[in-house]
């Protein structure tokens, strides 16, 4: 009789420890973002004349900060060592393909963001910018979570529509 007694017991015992580590695991889940830029477009609307506005985008999977991923844009007036000839404006438009998940936040080299109250969304239209004449370049870090915080894959398009002022 002690013999079942103590299988009994052990069995109360492992179950308990099952439960317990399924418990931490459901309380304290480990929610991150995490995006792969596998597609990503950009597109570009003139208004008048040849405008050089060029935009690159810098994706690292270690572009990690407070948990959130990010990427890096940048946009300048100049390539291969030609600037415009007139003041262009210019604006960012930043989305998800089709399907895709991402929800997006920046904040430019200057210290402008995408949103006063920090909020994420699944569109962002940045504010206007002008480039003088001379050689100037401007950055975003751009944020990218999504809603379930879990991994999962962000495919985006920046869209830049410039012209000339």
């Amino acid at each position: 009789m002690n013999k079942y007694k103590k299988i009994i017991q052990n069995k109360y015992k492992i179950l308990f420890l099952c439960f317990s580590i399924l418990l931490i695991v459901v309380i304290f889940k480990e929610s991150y973002a995490y995006f792969t830029a596998t597609s990503q477009s950009i597109a570009q609307q003139v208004a008048t004349g040849e405008i050089i506005c060029d935009v690159t985008i810098d994706t690292n999977p270690n572009y990690i900060e407070n948990n959130i991923a990010y990427f890096r844009v940048k946009v300048t007036n100049t390539k291969g060592g030609k600037t415009n000839p007139t003041p262009i404006k210019y604006q960012l438009t930043l989305q998800n393909e089709e399907g895709s998940n991402g929800i997006f936040y920046y904040i430019d080299s200057e210290g402008n963001t995408s949103s006063e109250t920090g909020e994420y969304l699944s569109t962002i239209t940045s504010q206007e910018y002008t480039f003088g004449t001379s050689e100037e370049t401007r950055e975003f870090k751009v944020y990218v979570k999504v809603p379930s915080g879990l991994k999962e894959t962000v495919d985006f398009k920046i869209d830049i529509n410039s012209e000339q002022i």
